[in-house]
C-alpha cells in the first residue's frame, strides 16, 4: 500500500479536520471545508428520503444533518465527521468514489445515481 500513497499531509486539529482533509482530496484548499460541510449538507437534503432509508432512522438523518451544520471555527467531538456514515454522502455529492482506511477496515463507497 505504502508505494501508492504519494504525499502525507497533516490538516489542523480543530474538529475540522476530517472535512480539510476532504477538501484536499477533492484538489481544494484545506480552509475549503466549510463549503465542503455545506455542499454534504445540500446532498443530504435535497435526497433527504434516500438518506433516511439508508440511515434507517429519522433521529440519525436528523443528527447528521445537524452535526454536519457547523462551519463557525473550531468544533467539539458532536460536529466531527462520521465517516463511516458520511462515505455514501460523500460519494454521491462529488459524483465519485470514497475510501476510508482503518486499522484492519477498508470501506469504499460509491456514487449512485438516486431518482
Amino acid at each position: 500500500m505504502h508505494e501508492h500513497i504519494k504525499k502525507v499531509i497533516n490538516v489542523d486539529r480543530d474538529g475540522n479536520c476530517g472535512y480539510r482533509a476532504l477538501a484536499i482530496g477533492l484538489q481544494r484548499d484545506k480552509n475549503e471545508w466549510p463549503e465542503v460541510r455545506k455542499e454534504l449538507q445540500k446532498e443530504l437534503i435535497e435526497k433527504e428520503q434516500f438518506y433516511q432509508t439508508l440511515f434507517l432512522a429519522n433521529e440519525d438523518y436528523e443528527t447528521i444533518i445537524k452535526e454536519i451544520s457547523w462551519v463557525d471555527g473550531s468544533c467539539t467531538f458532536e460536529h466531527w465527521i462520521r465517516m463511516l456514515q458520511m462515505g455514501d454522502v460523500i460519494a454521491n455529492a462529488t459524483k465519485g468514489y470514497c475510501t476510508f482506511f482503518r486499522y484492519k477496515l477498508i470501506l469504499s463507497f460509491f456514487h449512485i445515481t438516486i431518482h
